[in-house]
C-alpha cells in the first residue's frame, strides 16, 4: 500500500514538474481503526507526509458541492462492502450525520451468487461442476470473469449468450443463454440486504427518504439494475433519478479539495460503536464509550463533553485490569444492561492494555473511567484515570492487530 503510494506520488511529481509535500488518503467510510493507522504508517514509511485521511464518501460530497442539493445520500458498493452516508451542505462545509455500513455484502458477493447460479445450470444440463473440474481454479476464475461480463451487458440486453471455452479444462465448450429477468430474481434478496443498509442510515439521521435531495452511487458495481432499482425504491424514487458516478475520481477530487488552505470544512462520523470489555455480574460484556454516527472529531480528552465511562475493578483489593479497546459492526446497539447486549467474542479487538498500579482501599474495588478520544483522521486514544488517586493511563492504537 505504502509502495503503490510512493509510485503515485512519484508519478504526480514528474507531471507536475514539482515535488509532492504531502498526501490525502482516501478511505472506506466503514475502515476500522487499525486498518486507518497501517495505512498512515505504511505511507509514511515511504517518506510521504500524510496530511489527512478522509472516507471516500465524504470526499465524493465533497467533490459534488452544494450544487448537488442540502441533504445528500452516498451509497458505496465496492468489492466486498456496502456503506451509505448521508450527509448534509452548508455555506461552511459538509457535515456527515450517519453511516450506515455492510461489510459483508458487496459487489462482488452478488457476481459470486449469479456464478454459482450459473454452475449449477451447467452442472444439471452437462454434468460439469466448474469448481471441482480439471484445474478448477483456472476455470472458476474463467466463469467469474465471463459472469462480470455478463452483468455489464445484461444492463442493456434483456438476453446474453455465455460461454465458457473448453480449454478451462472440461473437455466442451459451455453454453447457455441468460435472462435479465432471471438474474434479477437470484440477486433480489442480495439487493434487499442493500436496501435495508439504507434505510438504517435514515434512520440512524432522524430522517425520511424523500428529505434527500441527492442520491449518488458510487463504486464499481454501481451499475447493476437490480441494486439501483433497490436502492431507488429505499429513497423513494425512480431509478432515472440516481445519479452514478466513478467513485475513483470523485474522491480523488474531494481529497484534493480536503488539502486545499481554503478547504471546507468536514464533520463525519464514526461508523461503529467503540468499548472496552467489561464484567456485569458474571458476565463479561461490551461496554460502549463512543457510540455509532458520533461526530468526529470527539472533544478532547478533559474537555467538557470528552466520552467517559465510569468503572470499577471486578474484585476488593485487585490493582490491575485489562482494557480490550473493542470495536462492534453487528447489528444490535451493544447495551449491556438491555437486549441489544454483545459479548467481547462478538467485536473486533482493536488493542489491549494493562492498567496496573490502582491502589484501591483496603478490601474494596477501584473506581476508575475511561475516556475515548476520535481525532479528524478516525483514530482513536485511550485515557483511564483512578478516580481516587489520580493514577492514569494515556494510548493510542499505533498499529494494527496480527
Amino acid at each position: 500500500y505504502g509502495q503503490i503510494a510512493r509510485a503515485l506520488a512519484d508519478q504526480a511529481a514528474t507531471a507536475l514538474g514539482a515535488p509532492i509535500d504531502g498526501v490525502v488518503l482516501t478511505v472506506p467510510a466503514g475502515a476500522e481503526d487499525r486498518f486507518r493507522v497501517q495505512a498512515r504508517n505504511a505511507v509514511e514509511s515511504q517518506g510521504l507526509r500524510v496530511i489527512r485521511l478522509i472516507n471516500q464518501p465524504t470526499a465524493a460530497m465533497l467533490a459534488l458541492g452544494p450544487g448537488a442539493g442540502q441533504l445528500v445520500a452516498v451509497v458505496s458498493c465496492g468489492g466486498g462492502t456496502t456503506e451509505v452516508s448521508l450527509a448534509e451542505h452548508s455555506q461552511h462545509g459538509v457535515r456527515v450525520r450517519a453511516v450506515a455500513t455492510d461489510p459483508l455484502l458487496g459487489g462482488e458477493d452478488l457476481a459470486w451468487a449469479v456464478v454459482d447460479q450459473l454452475n449449477a445450470r451447467f452442472l444439471r444440463s452437462s454434468g460439469i461442476d466448474v469448481f471441482t473440474v480439471g484445474d478448477s481454479r483456472t476455470a472458476a476464475q474463467g466463469l467469474w470473469v465471463a459472469t462480470k461480463d455478463l452483468l455489464e451487458q445484461l444492463c442493456s440486453n434483456a438476453t446474453v449468450p455465455l460461454v465458457l471455452d473448453h480449454g478451462g479444462g472440461f473437455g466442451q465448450d459451455l453454453t447457455t443463454i441468460v435472462q435479465r429477468r432471471e438474474v434479477e430474481e437470484r440477486l433480489q434478496p442480495l439487493a434487499k440486504q442493500v436496501a435495508a443498509v439504507c434505510r438504517r442510515a435514515l434512520r440512524s439521521a432522524g430522517m425520511q427518504p424523500r428529505q434527500v435531495d441527492t442520491v449518488v452511487l458510487i463504486g464499481d458495481w454501481a451499475y447493476l439494475p437490480s441494486l439501483q432499482k433497490a436502492i431507488a425504491r429505499a429513497f423513494e424514487r425512480d431509478v432515472a433519478a440516481l445519479h452514478t458516478s466513478d467513485a475513483e475520481a470523485l474522491a480523488a477530487y474531494g481529497a484534493a479539495l480536503a488539502s486545499a488552505a481554503s478547504a471546507p470544512s468536514v464533520w463525519d462520523v464514526t461508523p461503529y460503536p467503540l468499548g472496552i470489555n467489561c464484567y456485569y455480574s458474571n458476565e463479561e460484556l461490551f461496554s460502549p464509550i463512543i457510540r455509532a454516527n458520533t461526530a468526529i472529531p470527539t472533544p478532547p480528552v478533559g474537555a467538557t463533553g470528552a466520552h467517559t465511562e465510569s468503572y470499577c475493578t471486578r474484585y476488593p483489593d485487585q490493582t490491575t485490569v485489562q482494557l480490550d479497546v473493542l470495536q462492534y459492526r453487528g447489528p444490535n446497539d451493544g447495551n449491556p444492561r438491555g437486549a441489544g447486549k454483545v459479548r467481547p467474542t462478538e467485536c473486533e479487538k482493536l488493542g489491549s492494555w494493562e492498567f496496573s498500579g490502582l491502589r484501591p482501599k483496603p478490601g474494596r474495588e477501584a473506581a476508575f473511567t475511561v475516556t475515548f478520544a476520535v481525532d479528524d483522521d478516525g483514530i482513536l486514544q485511550l485515557f483511564a484515570r483512578e478516580t481516587e488517586t489520580g493514577h492514569t493511563l494515556m494510548a493510542r492504537i499505533e498499529r494494527g492487530l496480527g
